[in-house]
């Protein structure tokens, strides 16, 4: 790796063009080169040669020749310089050259940057072009930042432009030129001499670096460096730090008191992983967060998990720290989850293969998401993940990859798993295995574990028996092997495999020794052995343990002699697996055995093992390989450690992997403690259990799956694991009481980075997770049970839409009951109509443990539903018009009908009265309040309501309609004036009669050419009104009416008049109603008035008058209105509609 020349580092600091990062580059080619292999470097050129070889700036032209007397082309010079310099920048941008190679792309470029080359024309470098010596002169000057000092060459053939790049060369001693008075200037260079220039600035493309003998990276920020020889006053120059590849500078450098220990600071390598070098001397390094790499349905009935990192082997093989939908179904892991193999993990921890309770077919669409509960092997939790949707697909038939023979049956290992019972054929050696031709051959698995794809089938056809275990090569026939998808499964018509049996057959040595507990390990051999001649010693220290019976003949029994520890061994198979070996155990012994194997307070035994004479169990000719080998067994490894947990029904189950026991007289409920997932004990527990493996907590009634995760802490000293002394393989004696233990138990986990909520729409109580709320004059809510503690995002209105918009300003969202249930709240008037709308809730909305809330796993979608919503605006009167049965309104013309508009259809609710339905209604005329004698719909306009008031009234004073709040009615205080949706008529809402018209429903016939003179009747009227009144709102009537007459002598006095009309000021314009005002409660405390613009005049000062209170009304330019704040907010809407506003 080359080092950065000390001018590089000046250059870097001070160079104005781009930006530079160095990083050493190593041609391929010079990574085997030889330079003692070049046949063509002559003496004068061996010291520059050898240093531009091993310093990787060139590999020669070939594995024999250095091409010394080759002329240089521009592209090689470029990158030697490259290289020598360290300009060798992977993100310079393209120098736009058109001629440049692949291989001279990240030189040329580079050099370009930093400004040392330019090119021959803007879009031509020349790379194939031969190099001068003026040329190259230029190149070094500026590569290695090179100066003149006031040295003057004088060589005539220099032209101005190269002047100072040859006087910089002569003046660092790089050349001297040809001759006394020339350089060459014009003249191509040769490699050779090219590469003694470069020798020439050895210094400064590899200075003297400081020695390193070893690198340890500390932490993320910190490398300890161990120098060779000690060396006082080091700085960071003194060291060159590369990471990955990236030269970085250190921050800080400190020795030790001997300055033979240096801590260097570096930018942090926090969550990456890579190697880093200090002087050469490199150290690997990994920071990276652990997680989860990859996913991938490997086959049709498994998943592969990939880890970045080694990780904990137990909680990788808890089920409950994966979820695995499939077709947006949720799929178990094998076996109902209950299989401890169903998951397995790779011997290196990086990978687990999960087989499933469901299997794939062709097509079928699936993600997986693990969660932070596996860790990673140092304890650290793993980043929680969740896969792409990917679609299984397989279209190749299963492989037979092997076939061993055992004893009168064959192993067949195939490449995935396959159905056991669905081969028609197998045959060895062209015959039938089992004899009958027609007969299904069953295919048994060597294991149910995950990754296992190896079945036997027994060979019971005697002609088959007769030649598959001769010596010899035999064939296998395997037909219609079949992998396991659930639908249209791939399928090997014929698979052929083959076995050999030798006369050469494996010497049986031990391979490796396996400790299992405190008292057993196990000697793993290559082939099954034979212990009948076998010798065995084991040794702790000078001591040797006896042999229970003197010999492996009585293995049924291995407890033998309880006054002193023994040993005992058997042949056998490792667990669950097909790893052959021998089971070796030392008996535990009374204590006044003087050569125990834990003596005194010893927890640890260290073991020599010797096994000899043992034979091949096939043959029982072939000696096995003497071995000697060492063995540590700790006898804290027989105390009982979780491997797994679950609920089932209404119990907490706890496995402790092997059989246990009460350590006393009893084990029971009052040994446990149970706390919910607030840390609560749960009171009330029914039992606790031993259960074979299991430690079984009935919580009976008490069980909630909204309590999980539940922790069950065991008090220490309470049970053990169950010895076993009367079996080899299954040894377990020594057993040491529980430590205080705390299982985390639960259902299922969700803590995942996604939690799938599908809406649906009903009623909570009956299991659905929406329920909307009635709508009647008001407000619509909407409850989502989201059936899981969840955090403050669930309550911000901006996570919800309607149709993909906005909640309607006024919108308020709480938890309700827990926080589980949030309310949706939307304002009075917010929607227009009766009908369905599209439910979003955004996927910024989390559960309380931080996932992410989304409809669908495998497209992590938003939660939706369709949801039906009422109208909530309240019908409000618009306008209101006397029906008189005369032609011609006379100063006499009298009504007892008034004609109501409302601003939608209206209708009577069901259950009224007269009485209780005239209570909705208010008229007023000059003060006085007119009895309605009844309340009508109009038959032809479903918007219209027809008065008949208790009194005649003249058509020429005004009549105020005004919809009573229900609090200020006298009957039943119920509001019968009603829309479609069930909206009571707007309290407060009000108009103003001021017009008339003809109504034969009142008598008389109508009178079309009198059209006119009705309109100024009626303008008329409102005129007189406005000059009693005197009030902008009378005026602006009266304006309105006036505006309807015929250009002509009458339109113009009438509207002199009005003119002359000047609006009195301190006196009572109208109230909040009258004024068609609006109230909202905010929930902030106050109420916001909004008074439109065209009911006021804006040219003066109100404020609004309530009771005692006074507020002031400011006019809203922008949205052309008043406005005013009332608080507090225990002041009624109806009191506020029924303020008056006041001219200050």
């Amino acid at each position: 790796m080359a080092q950065q020349p000390k001018s590089y580092k000046k250059f870097v600091a001070t160079a104005a063009t781009a930006t530079l990062v160095a990083s050493a580059i190593v041609p391929v080619a010079s990574a085997n080169v030889t330079t003692s292999a070049f046949t063509d470097v002559a003496a004068q050129y061996k010291d520059a040669v050898d240093f531009v070889v091993s310093n990787s700036i060139s590999a020669g032209y070939s594995k024999t020749q250095f091409g010394v007397n080759m002329q240089i082309d521009r592209g090689d010079a470029a990158v030697w310089i490259a290289n020598a310099a360290g300009l060798m920048d992977k993100d310079a941008p393209a120098a736009g050259f058109s001629d440049v190679p692949t291989r001279g792309n990240l030189a040329v470029n580079s050099l370009k940057a930093a400004g040392v080359i330019n090119g021959k024309t803007a879009t031509n470098f020349g790379f194939y072009d031969k190099i001068t010596r003026g040329e190259a002169a230029m190149m070094l000057q500026k590569a290695f930042d090179l100066k003149a000092g006031d040295t003057d060459s004088k060589f005539s053939d220099v032209a101005k432009k190269y002047e100072s790049s040859v006087n910089a060369l002569v003046a660092n001693k790089v050349t001297n030129g040809t001759s006394a008075t020339q350089f060459g200037t014009n003249n191509n260079i040769k490699r050779g001499d090219f590469a003694k220039f470069l020798f020439a600035l050895k210094d400064k493309i590899a200075p003297d670096v400081v020695g390193v003998s070893s690198v340890t990276v500390s932490n993320p920020t910190t490398l300890s460096v161990k120098l060779k020889e000690a060396k006082q006053g080091l700085t960071a120059a003194d060291f060159s730090v590369v990471v990955d590849g990236t030269v970085v500078v250190p921050t800080g450098v400190v020795a030790d008191s001997a300055s033979e220990n240096y801590t260097l600071t570096i930018p942090t390598l926090d969550g990456n992983a890579g190697t880093v070098a200090v002087n050469k001397v490199e150290a690997s390094y990994n920071f990276a967060k652990a997680q989860v790499s990859s996913v991938k349905a490997i086959n049709a009935s498994e998943v592969l998990v990939t880890f970045n990192t080694a990780i904990d082997a137990q909680t990788a093989k808890d089920y409950k720290n994966y979820e695995i939908k499939v077709n947006n179904e949720l799929v178990q892991v094998a076996n109902n989850q209950t299989t401890k193999d169903a998951i397995t993990v790779s011997k290196d921890k990086k990978t687990a293969i999960i087989r499933l309770a469901k299997t794939f077919q062709n097509g079928d669409k699936y993600v997986v998401q693990t969660n932070d509960a596996i860790k990673s092997e140092d304890g650290k939790a793993l980043a929680k993940f969740i896969s792409e949707e990917a679609a299984f697909t397989e279209s190749a038939a299963p492989g037979l990859l092997s076939v061993t023979p055992g004893t009168n049956s064959l192993t067949l290992e195939f490449d995935r798993p396959v159905k056991g019972m669905d081969s028609t054929l197998i045959k060895v050696d062209g015959y039938d295995i089992d004899g009958t031709a027609t007969t299904t051959t069953p295919l048994t698995a060597v294991s149910n574990a995950a990754g296992n794809y190896k079945y036997t089938v027994n060979v019971t056809n005697a002609d088959a028996l007769a030649e598959a275990f001769d010596k010899g090569v035999h064939e296998v026939i395997a037909y219609d092997i079949q992998d396991t998808a659930s639908a249209y499964p791939a399928k090997a018509s014929v698979l052929t495999g083959s076995y050999t049996i030798t006369d050469e057959v494996t010497v049986p040595e031990v391979k490796e020794v396996v400790e299992v507990n405190a008292n057993k390990f196990f000697l793993r051999t290559n082939v099954p052995v034979d212990l009948s001649t076998a010798k065995l010693t084991v040794e702790k220290g000078n001591h040797e343990f006896k042999l229970v019976d003197g010999n492996f003949t009585n293995s049924n029994n291995p407890s033998g002699d309880v006054n002193s520890s023994k040993v005992d061994a058997e042949a056998g198979t490792y667990l669950n697996s097909t790893d052959h070996g021998v089971w070796v155990i030392i008996t535990d012994s009374k204590e006044a055995d003087e050569n125990p194997l834990y003596k005194g307070s010893e927890t640890s035994a260290n073991l020599k093992v010797t096994l000899e004479n043992f034979k091949d169990a096939k043959t029982k000719g072939l000696l096995g390989k003497k071995s000697v080998t060492n063995v540590t067994l700790n006898k804290n490894n027989s105390k009982p450690a979780v491997e797994t947990t679950m609920v089932s029904g209404s119990k907490l189950v706890v496995d402790f992997g092997d059989a246990l026991e009460a350590a006393n007289t009893t084990f029971d409920k009052s040994d446990v403690v149970v706390r919910n997932k607030e840390g609560v004990i749960i009171t009330g527990v029914s039992s606790a259990t031993i259960v074979g493996d299991t430690v079984e907590v009935e919580l009976g009634a008490n069980h909630k799956t909204s309590d999980e995760p539940y922790s069950v802490e065991f008090k220490a000293g309470e049970f053990k694991y169950k010895e076993v002394n009367n079996s080899i393989e299954n040894y377990l004696v020594n057993t040491i009481k529980n430590d205080k233990l705390t299982a985390q138990v639960y259902s299922t986990s969700t803590n995942f980075k996604y939690k799938e909520l599908p809406l649906t729409v009903g009623t909570i109580a009956n299991g659905q997770n929406v329920e909307i709320g009635s709508t009647v004059n008001g407000q619509d809510t909407i409850t989502i049970d989201y059936k899981m503690d969840m955090d403050d995002s669930a309550r911000s209105a901006a996570n919800y839409q309607l149709d993909g918009k906005a909640l309607p300003t006024g919108s308020t969202v709480d938890f309700v009951d827990n926080k589980k249930k949030v309310r949706i709240v939307l304002p009075e008037g917010s929607l227009k109509a009766t009908t369905s709308y599209k439910l979003t809730v955004s996927t910024t909305v989390k559960t309380k443990e931080g996932s992410i809330i989304v409809g669908s796993l495998q497209t992590k979608a938003p939660a939706e539903a369709v949801i039906n919503l009422g109208d909530n605006i309240a019908p409000t009167l618009t306008e209101a018009k006397f029906l008189r049965a005369d032609e011609e309104v006379k100063p006499s013309t009298s009504t007892k009908q008034v004609e109501l508009t409302f601003s939608e259809a209206v209708m009577v609710k069901a259950g009224s009265t007269t009485a209780n339905l005239t209570d909705d209604l208010k008229v007023m005329v000059s003060g006085t309040e007119i009895t309605i004698a009844s309340i009508a719909s109009d038959s032809k306009d479903n918007k219209r309501m027809i008065i008949t008031l208790g009194q005649e009234i003249n058509v020429s004073q005004a009549a105020t309609i005004t919809v009573v709040a229900e609090a200020d009615q006298k009957g039943d205080k119920t509001t019968y004036i009603v829309d479609k949706a069930g909206n009571k008529a707007k309290a407060g809402s009000s108009v103003i009669a001021t017009t008339s018209k003809f109504s034969a429903s009142v008598g008389g016939t109508p009178n079309p050419d009198n059209s006119e003179q009705i309109k100024v009747d009626a303008a008329n009227a409102a005129l007189s009104i406005a000059k009693t009144e005197k009030t902008q709102v009378a005026k602006e009537l009266a304006q309105t009416a006036i505006n309807k007459l015929a250009e002509g002598t009458t339109k113009t006095q009438l509207q002199t008049e009005l003119d002359a009309i000047v609006v009195e000021g301190d006196a009572v314009e109208m109230t909040v109603a009258e004024a068609n005002g609006q109230v909202a409660n905010t929930g902030l405390g106050f109420w916001a008035v909004r008074i439109p613009q065209g009911n006021i005049d804006t040219s003066k000062a109100y404020e609004l008058v309530i009771g005692d209170n006074k507020f002031p009304l400011t006019f809203n330019a922008t949205e052309s209105r008043f406005e005013a704040r009332v608080s507090p907010a225990t002041i009624t809407e109806a009191a506020i509609l029924a303020g008056k506003i006041v001219a200050k």
